[in-house]
């Protein structure tokens, strides 16, 4: 299941429990996206177009980062670990 965010940037942090429920893919638009991975998550990350900003926030992401179009940012702070 995919959660697609509409055209316009949006900011989306993900943290506590049950953070992506029922969807293994969020995408951004074709906007300015911020994705915060700042709980333990299992997902597939897609930025979109426009000049995305990923990061994950001492937690692990397990699954994928494709950052998109654009001239994107992927930040792994403080030891966060990208699980592939």
């Amino acid at each position: 299941n995919t959660a697609t965010y509409l055209n316009a940037g949006r900011t989306l942090n993900l943290q506590g429990a049950g953070t992506t429920p029922g969807f293994t893919t969020l995408q951004g638009g074709t906007g300015i996206d911020t994705i915060n991975v700042n709980t333990n998550t299992q997902a597939e990350l897609i930025g979109g177009d426009g000049a995305d900003v990923i990061s994950v926030n001492g937690v692990t992401l397990t699954g994928s980062i494709q950052a998109g179009l654009g001239a994107d940012v992927v930040a792994l702070v403080d030891h966060g670990y990208l699980k592939i």
